[in-house]
């Protein structure tokens, strides 16, 4: 079977103080085939304190999707532990994001500002 993912997003802007006319821009029924076939979807508390994104048989993550359920506090989404950690997403309260991962990234973790929160991940193989 083919096309098996189909990714939907949009994002527009209009701020008329420094703008002329709104912007936006989509991808609609982005279609990509499903090479692995693994996934794990889950919701988990995030802590102020590095804690790993399991990946279950996720064994080379691509199509990933997380979801701050937290109202005030934001988490930020890092490719590894430790001091050669990079943060390379931060959702603020009720953000979401769709990340195409590089399919190298087998460790990513989480981390909340100020407050623990829970975070709603689905993670796709590539």
């Amino acid at each position: 079977m083919a096309n098996e993912i189909t990714f939907t997003a949009s994002l527009s802007i209009n701020k008329t103080s420094i703008m002329s006319a709104a912007i936006a821009r989509s991808v609609t029924n982005l279609l990509r085939n499903m090479t692995g076939t693994t996934y794990i979807q889950d919701t988990m508390l995030v802590t102020t304190a590095e804690i790993a994104i399991p990946l279950g048989g996720v064994t080379s993550p691509h199509w990933a999707f997380f979801n701050n359920l937290d109202a005030t506090n934001y988490i930020q989404i890092y490719d590894a532990t430790g001091q050669s950690a990079h943060a390379f997403i931060r959702l603020l309260a009720g953000d979401c994001a769709f990340v195409p991962m590089d399919t190298s990234l087998t460790a990513p973790f989480a981390k909340a500002n100020t407050a623990s929160c829970q975070m709603e991940f689905l993670i796709v193989s590539a």
